[in-house]
């Protein structure tokens, strides 16, 4: 018996890069490629699982890469006839963690734009660039990432992994109940999240368990008011968006705390926390620079969209996108009371110290 659990975001599907543009396609071998592995691995406890698609991030993660994106992108068009071809060069995906404003590491990915590949078939004329852009981009503010979706890369070998997700299938039904899922309720209600992660990292310290990334790649969408980055009716939902990133960044403070098998301390604490708020100060002034660069491209009473009204309505509508992303990123802030730090330490020493009682109660 095996137990495949999927989030209800994920679908039979894959994204794909084809020499026309990106396609959806039907995952024919699934259940074939999970017997194999079955049958072939009987070391393997728990697979986890890739997807295409929508990272799975919070939306409001990849705020500062979409919008240099359309402000590059924008900028392009500008300069081109509308009824000319638009042929995008593939986009850097070599580059790490390429989707997200707060990877640790390499800030090549932030630096660059990622060319607009339109939906259907290529060929593509600048105008229907244009169009599709724009139009992607008024899903942005829903917790939506349109300009660097993840695609299919096939994986030949199985890799160990704490990236527990949506898509995990256990082989062995111990490691169901082996760790908990640790979630910490702060006095002000804030709920952590990340649990899935820090039950790999938990469950990584078990001896006779193996975590492994397998090739069980499934399609991942986010959907208009998801909680990623919440829009009530035609406004920002700031309040609502500043907890959920509150919860978010404390769970990933907590994964990074757990990541390694070395005693938490209140200085690493201190440091994970200052890390965090650095990246998310620095995502907010990417989306300030990028929106001005985006908005003045747009504006441009000179650029070809302006002689049509249906082109305008198009510019207008993702103008009005920009600006809901701008009050967003406002939002995103988190982790600054003081007394933070030690709170999510001693969570995550409790944590470590309750396993062998939790080993114990499952048998």
């Amino acid at each position: 018996m095996a137990v495949w659990m999927l989030d209800d975001d994920l679908s039979f599907r894959r994204l794909r890069d084809t020499s026309e543009g990106f396609v959806e396609e039907p995952i024919k071998d699934l259940f074939d490629r999970i017997e194999a592995l079955w049958a072939e691995h009987p070391e393997v406890s728990v697979a986890l699982g890739t997807c295409t698609g929508a990272p799975p991030i919070p939306g409001y993660a990849t705020l500062g890469v979409q919008v240099r994106d359309l402000a590059g992108n924008i900028q392009a068009l500008a300069e081109r006839e509308p009824g000319s071809n638009w042929s995008p060069p593939p986009g850097p995906r070599h580059l790490p963690d390429y989707y997200y404003d707060h990877a640790r590491g390499s800030v090549d990915h932030l630096r660059t734009v990622f060319p607009w590949t339109p939906p259907g078939r290529a060929p593509w004329q600048v105008r229907d660039a244009f169009r599709t852009l724009c139009a992607a981009f008024t899903r942005v503010p829903h917790g939506q990432q349109v300009t660097r979706p993840l695609l299919y890369q096939p994986v030949d070998t199985l890799t160990p992994s704490r990236h527990r997700g949506g898509n995990a299938l256990f082989l062995d039904l111990d490691a169901l109940v082996a760790v908990p899922y640790p979630l910490l309720r702060g006095e002000e209600g804030v709920m952590t999240r990340r649990a899935d992660t820090l039950w790999a990292h938990l469950l990584a310290r078990e001896p006779l368990l193996r975590l492994v990334q397998a090739e069980l790649d499934l399609l991942h969408g986010r959907r208009d008011g998801d909680g990623n980055s919440p829009l009530a009716t035609d406004k920002p939902d700031v309040v609502a968006l500043r907890a959920f990133v509150e919860g978010q960044e404390r769970g990933v403070v907590l994964a990074r705390l757990l990541e390694h098998t070395s005693p938490v301390t209140s200085s690493t604490a201190e440091r994970e926390v200052l890390s965090r708020r650095v990246l998310l100060a620095r995502g907010r002034e990417a989306v300030r620079q990028e929106a001005e660069q985006a908005r003045s491209a747009l504006s441009h009473p000179k650029a070809w969209w302006w002689r049509d009204e249906e082109h305008a309505a198009t510019a207008r509508a993702c103008l009005v996108a920009l600006e809901q992303v701008e009050v967003l990123a406002c939002a995103v802030d988190a982790l600054v009371d003081p007394s933070l730090p030690e709170r999510l330490a001693d969570f995550a020493r409790q944590v470590v110290a309750i396993l062998p009682t939790w080993r114990a109660t499952w048998g």
